[in-house]
């Protein structure tokens, strides 16, 4: 694997790695976000979602998004 500003990319030039990699960092900053408020109301969470989780998953996605759709 390799890491070019910020883009994990394996020797077969496959984004799986990538995906893996910024799934877990959305889930880990959904449980830093769990652990840190007792209770959200559907507002906060959604601010809070849009703020911390959402720029981890779209990182880089105009490059990797296509390696995903079928060809029909």
């Amino acid at each position: 694997m390799e890491k070019d500003l910020g883009v994990w990319v394996n020797s077969e030039l496959k984004w799986s790695d990538q995906c893996g990699k910024a799934a877990g960092k959305a889930m880990s900053v959904l449980g830093v976000i769990k652990r840190s408020f007792k209770r959200l109301d559907i507002e906060s969470l959604k601010i809070l979602f849009n703020t911390y989780v959402r720029p981890h998953l779209e990182y880089c996605v105009q490059a990797w998004c296509p390696y995903y759709k079928k060809i029909s």
